[in-house]
């Protein structure tokens, strides 16, 4: 029985041993990951207001703002689809504002058409960033002959209509039809906002 007991304290003892270990490497390892996480950084240009048209195989400009620098990658992304895009040239500029860095993307000829993410990993002086525009890529196979547009105008986004409503209720009616609509690109000429204070709403 003593026996028995012994090779059970053992036993326990070992796996104590083994789990406080284990359990230092992850804690250590965690602390490593979390200082090396990525910071996010904007991305200037394309923006989802205005995506970049692109043929397959061609280039389009992309703008970070921060000084960039090896190793980068980039890719573009749909529900289902992701390509990585050929960093072509790469550039750091400065402007009034600061730094920034102006790469050239070339998009593969495999690319599906349609509307894409993209994203942008690079270093900095800081650590590792990323830079993320949702719904700016715009990619085409071929240009297109005309194009389909829905315009909309005087939105007044901050005002309230006679029957108690708000107007931002019409714009919310007015994204989902123009999402079942067969149109190309929306342009937005304004007022969106009644009151320039609260456009940032």
């Amino acid at each position: 029985m003593n026996r028995r007991i012994h090779a059970s304290i053992l036993v326990l003892a070992i796996l104590v041993v083994f789990s406080i270990t284990i359990t230092s490497g992850l804690a250590a390892t965690w602390g490593q990951a979390a200082e090396t996480e990525a910071a996010t950084y904007t991305v200037l240009e394309p923006r989802p207001a205005m995506p970049a048209p692109v043929l397959v195989n061609s280039t389009f400009m992309a703008v970070i703002d921060v000084a960039a620098s090896e190793p980068w990658e980039a890719w573009i992304e749909a529900p289902g689809l992701s390509y990585n895009l050929t960093i072509i040239n790469a550039t750091v500029e400065s402007t009034d504002e600061g730094e920034v860095t102006l790469f050239e993307l070339k998009v593969p000829g495999e690319a599906e058409p349609g509307l894409y993410d993209l994203y942008l990993e690079f270093e900095t002086e800081s650590g590792p960033g990323v830079a993320i525009s949702l719904r700016s890529v715009w990619v085409l196979d071929s240009w297109p002959e005309k194009l389909t547009i829905a315009h909309l105008s005087d939105i007044h986004i901050g005002l309230v209509d006679v029957s108690g409503k708000p107007t931002i209720n019409f714009m919310l009616s007015e994204v989902m039809l123009i999402n079942m609509l067969p149109v190309d690109m929306v342009v937005i000429t304004g007022d969106n906002a009644d009151v320039g204070s609260i456009s940032w709403q």
